[in-house]
């Protein structure tokens, strides 16, 4: 169970990543959405974005307060011949809130990317390695399905979990083309599945910044998103265990993209951060 939590929690932080549209992946690049560097609330750039000349992402860095003090994690983007990622390297500082070895250990990390003949997303695969432990070193395979407009499914497997089991996440989009929610599945090698977690999420109806992690997403920006955790056990009956409920704000520029975030966190913490936009 320490090893799926893990994956399952790797999994949630790359739903904190804004996004722009739903799905194109050879459009042209709309530089106003963007993103440069991101600023704390002390004026701290906790984030800072390169790109390329066509306006592709060459690489980016981030700080999270999570992450062991003066640490960061940085990335490498690389681009096949119609500018979707294929590739994208880089190191992962060791992360406080990790109970495991693997989560609160320095590593690097590949990301890989395929795609189907439509060019939608279809595998993605991401590496652990971890250079003073390489006996820790392992890999996580998504492979996606796409069985209608409004859903899209992806199917996760841990290549270092001995039990062969696998998480699932349904995607479900409304008539804006956002994800209004995502349901996720631990389903066990013979077959079995267990409702984990459902999320519900509220749209404002402004631009979003661009998202640089291939894959589907919502074209405008959360105001209020709800998580509901499930207890696993051997019924079918989905005990709720708790709920979350984030509510976020935004103050726009000029072109409808938000330039200060202010979440609300369950426990009413608040965050504030400011987006400075890339002027080419």
């Amino acid at each position: 169970m320490n090893r799926l939590f893990t994956l399952f929690a790797i999994f949630l932080t790359s739903l904190f990543v804004v996004s722009c549209n739903k799905w194109d992946p050879n459009e042209n690049v709309n530089t106003n959405g963007l993103i440069e560097s991101i600023e704390n609330a002390d004026g701290e750039t906790i984030a800072s974005f390169e790109y390329n000349n066509n306006g592709t992402l060459k690489s980016f860095w981030e700080r999270k307060q999570t992450f062991f003090t003066g640490s960061r994690a940085e990335y490498n983007f690389k681009y096949n011949q119609n500018n979707q990622t294929t590739d994208i390297e880089g190191f992962e500082p060791g992360n406080m809130i990790m109970c495991s070895i693997a989560g609160a250990s320095d590593h690097e990390v590949h990301h890989k990317y395929e795609y189907d003949q439509q060019g939608r997303l279809s595998k993605k695969t991401i590496e652990y390695h971890y250079p003073e432990m390489h006996e820790i070193d392992y890999s996580i395979t998504s492979e996606f399905e796409y069985p209608s407009n409004a859903m899209f499914i992806e199917t996760i497997s841990n290549t270092s979990i001995s039990d062969k089991s696998y998480l699932r996440y349904e995607y479900i989009f409304n008539k804006n083309e956002n994800i209004e929610k995502i349901i996720s599945y631990s389903i066990t090698e013979n077959g079995e599945e267990r409702k984990m977690q459902e999320t519900t999420m509220l749209y404002d109806d402004k631009n979003a910044p661009a998202q640089h992690f291939p894959g589907l997403s919502s074209k405008n920006n959360i105001i209020e998103k709800t998580e509901i955790f499930f207890e696993i056990s051997n019924t079918n009956i989905e005990n709720e265990y708790y709920r979350n409920t984030y509510y976020i704000d935004y103050e726009y520029n000029t072109n409808g993209y938000p330039e200060k975030v202010t979440t609300t966190q369950p426990n009413n913490y608040v965050t504030t951060v400011f987006y400075n936009y890339y002027k080419p």
